[in-house]
């Protein structure tokens, strides 16, 4: 207990470093241990494999949350955690695997990422790992898509306007859930994390998946060919596409996260190679009126008004006694 103690008083950086790097090299061990010990000759069997998953998950997951309960939070915490809910999913699926269900089925991949989503949510709230909102995000907006796959009798991506949309809810529900985070005391930095995996899921619906109808299924399973009513870019969904990024980076912003303005940025790039590329047109030919032009006349407008907007501030001060 005596050495628990010290371990735990130990705040120094050097210290810390350490044990941040002790944990990621443990938790990559053990990874390429589960590899070798099953993409070869006489694999482990199901039982040793689960305990391996379950060790790491049980060392990183739980010894990360214990220590942030114990003493303020500090950086190899994070890490530790954030490594646990990897091992903690692992050990979801290979106690599937154990007891021959399907971890492919979606009311099991529902569930699996309903416990994700709450283990991540216990550490963001407990050790004050705000990452975790980000992991629980992401993880209730693919169960929630995922249950939507066993409801819907031909799937979540037979009818590609439904994927759309339930995507689009998926979105507002996580941006909802950062107000609630904020409005319940928590810090923004915490919140930006649910409005960066909202982001994400915006990002796949409005735009990502449209580079899918158009490019070849690289990005996501779905079947997104002409014939089947696919996602074709549309004018309406360039709008939202370019909305939305406008509003993530504005938000990312104002809250002062990385998270969503990187998600913006990068919906911003779908934007100009979906739009760029005239694909919204029957018989693209690289016209000059529509979105280039009506993008420099904004461009122009806003510009000016924040010109104006500075002179007018100016000329406020000069008069100011």
């Amino acid at each position: 207990m005596e050495f628990l103690r010290q371990v735990q008083a130990a705040d120094d950086a050097r210290s810390e470093a350490l044990r941040a790097l002790g944990g990621l090299l443990f938790g990559t061990a053990v990874l390429v241990l589960l590899i070798r010990r099953t993409s070869f000759e006489n694999p482990w069997d199901d039982f040793p494999l689960l305990v391996a998953w379950l060790v790491p998950a049980l060392v990183l997951y739980g010894g990360g949350i214990a220590a942030a309960r114990a003493s303020a939070p500090r950086m190899w915490h994070s890490v530790w955690v954030v490594f646990g809910i990897l091992f903690v999913y692992g050990t979801l699926i290979q106690f599937l695997t154990l007891i021959e269900g399907d971890p492919d089925a979606p009311l099991n991949t529902v569930w699996t990422l309903l416990v994700v989503a709450a283990v991540a949510a216990i550490a963001a709230l407990v050790a004050n790992v705000r990452f975790g909102w980000l992991v629980a995000g992401i993880a209730l907006a693919i169960a929630w898509l995922a249950l939507w796959d066993e409801i819907l009798e031909n799937g979540v991506t037979d009818d590609i306007g439904t994927f759309r949309g339930l995507c689009m809810v998926a979105a507002v529900v996580l941006v909802a859930g950062a107000w609630l985070v904020e409005r319940r005391g928590r810090e923004r930095s915490e919140s930006a994390e649910l409005v960066t995996a909202g982001g994400l899921i915006f990002l796949l619906g409005a735009g990502l998946v449209s580079l899918v109808g158009v490019f070849g299924g690289f990005f996501f399973p779905v079947d997104v060919s002409s014939t089947t009513g696919g996602a074709e870019p549309s004018l309406f969904w360039d709008v939202v596409l370019l909305g939305g990024s406008i509003a993530l980076i504005a938000a990312g912003s104002f809250a002062g996260s990385r998270g969503s303005i990187y998600v913006g940025a990068v919906g911003i790039l779908t934007f100009v190679v979906l739009v760029g590329s005239d694909l919204d047109d029957d018989s693209p030919a690289g016209k000059i009126v529509g979105w280039p032009l009506v993008l420099l006349v904004v461009s122009l407008v806003a510009i000016a008004a924040s010109v104006l907007a500075a002179r007018d501030q100016v000329g406020d001060r000069d008069h100011s006694p």
